[in-house]
């Protein structure tokens, strides 16, 4: 894994960390229907996977990036049911509490101020678990990288434009927030937002922002603008070598590769951290036996991965999702920005 230390618009810094693989799953299809129709199948199959602590993620709405199939392989219409990936943490995310939970989205189906707002109530929900897995959707649009990275920076101001460390709550003054940290954001790009968010950040600060890259646009511009925004890569198992050869540099994301379940075990078993620089995998899972299967294979390399039995002992949990992959708080600094309220308006 690769822990990143990212200073308000600074330079990253990476540093290797001392562990093996983490392990994510992807739910999609007819396993993510039935937990959001809270149906005990879908539901058991996951609570058991939670149960193993061997997952520090899952993804929800990844159909949007490739709905006749990605580079795994599976094309099944099943797949093809979506969920509201925002609905399904909302109302579920008590039923699998230690896992974080990453939404996945795209500028074509999702405005970037709705989407921080969604993103930031779940993050509220989780406790600080909350994440988003940005993308270009399929078929791809025009400028279509362009906008994926545009809207991941819009994301970002707007998660820093009301700081948690600005409520203050002081009863006796009457206070309840220091509205000159307030900021607009005023983004002029290929979005035009002004902000501020309607929602102060979580304990996490930023929630985790992640880019899934496909094959449907072009590849190499894809890659480039992702290392440029994202702190997390979630890549095709054909693309793992040439990403992992651009990691080379000193300020790359994490990268999981996606992998199908009969794949997990001899992916794990090859490290993936070090000098090539993957930090993990993700398991497409579309139906209640897919995670049953996971289930029982987890046991044969539970030892290398990240986060394997961290909510076994006391003390031993994780509390935000950042925390758990060894990512580093980070911000964007918007002293720059005016304030979203009118000195009248503000009160000391």
């Amino acid at each position: 894994m690769i822990v990143r230390d990212t200073a308000s618009r600074g330079t990253p810094s990476v540093r290797p960390a001392a562990v093996t693989a983490a392990l994510a799953v992807s739910v999609v299809g007819d396993l993510a229907a039935g937990f959001a129709r809270g149906e005990s199948e879908a539901t058991d199959a996951l609570r058991a996977l939670h149960g193993q602590g061997a997952v520090s993620f899952v993804v929800f709405g990844a159909e949007r990036f490739a709905p006749d199939g990605d580079q795994l392989g599976v094309g099944d219409a099943s797949r093809r049911t979506l969920v509201e990936p925002g609905a399904v943490a909302a109302a579920r995310h008590r039923v699998l509490p230690e896992w974080g939970f990453v939404l996945a989205a795209t500028p074509e189906v999702d405005h970037p101020y709705n989407l921080a707002r969604r993103v930031a109530t779940v993050d509220h929900f989780t406790e600080g678990r909350g994440g988003v897995a940005v993308g270009v959707g399929s078929p791809p649009r025009e400028r279509a990288v362009e906008r994926v990275a545009d809207a991941a920076l819009v994301l970002r101001e707007l998660w820093n434009s009301w700081p948690l460390a600005s409520l203050v709550a002081d009863r006796d003054r009457g206070v309840f927030a220091r509205t000159d940290a307030v900021r607009r954001i005023e983004h002029r790009g290929l979005f035009s937002v002004d902000g501020p968010l309607n929602t102060p950040s979580s304990v996490q600060g930023e929630p985790v922002l992640a880019w899934w890259l496909t094959s449907n646009a072009g590849f190499d511009q894809e890659l480039v603008s992702a290392g440029a925004v994202a702190e997390m890569l979630i890549v095709p198992p054909d693309r793992a070598e040439p990403v992992r050869r651009w990691l080379g540099g000193a300020t790359a994301p994490l990268i999981f590769v996606r992998r199908g379940v009969g794949a997990v075990a001899d992916t794990v078993a090859a490290p993936l951290s070090g000098a090539e620089g993957a930090s993990g995998v993700l398991v497409e899972l579309g139906s209640p036996e897919a995670a049953r299967r996971l289930h029982g294979e987890i046991g044969r390399f539970a030892p290398a991965l990240v986060g394997a039995g961290d909510h076994r002992g006391p003390g031993a949990r994780a509390r935000t999702l950042r925390e758990r992959l060894g990512l580093a708080p980070r911000t964007i600094d918007l002293g720059d920005r005016p304030h979203a309220l009118p000195p009248e308006r503000r009160r000391s």
